[in-house]
């Protein structure tokens, strides 16, 4: 079960979220590896290396990203930039004009005042839900 708001995140970029079952770590150990090589791969690259601004670690972590992506797969033919050009490239959508925009989900009792609340501001909703359990978004 997703929670809702990442449901809608899923939702508003067009993609599908497909959770690891409950107490079954080998469902997450590929893409797990996946981040920590990369991790590890950069971060040993750049271990001896002094900074003075974000901008220049950003270059020089997009340096060593690229280089790694141009690097020959030890077990498969080609690169991870050729698998992303022949495999995936095809599938990507542009991202939406405007940023997602997070809310919080929280459910509430409507009371005989038909006034729910959601920690800070009141809001009036239909009378015939007094007494239903509706959910608020904010």
């Amino acid at each position: 079960v997703l929670n809702r708001s990442y449901q809608e995140l899923a939702e508003y970029y067009g993609t599908a979220i497909v959770p690891a079952r409950v107490r079954k770590p080998q469902d997450k150990s590929a893409a797990e590896a996946s981040v920590r090589l990369v991790e590890t791969w950069i971060i040993a690259a750049l271990r001896d290396r002094k900074f003075f601004s974000l901008h220049e670690l950003n270059e020089a972590v997009a340096e060593k990203l690229e280089e790694l992506n141009n690097r020959k797969f030890k077990q498969h033919i080609g690169t991870r930039r050729s698998a992303y050009l022949e495999e995936e490239q095809a599938y990507m959508l542009p991202l939406p004009a405007a940023s997602f925009e997070a809310a919080v989900w929280s459910a509430a009792k409507v009371p005989n005042d038909y006034l729910v609340s959601d920690g800070r501001n009141k809001y009036s909703v239909p009378y015939n839900l007094i007494g239903e359990k509706v959910d608020i978004r904010v």
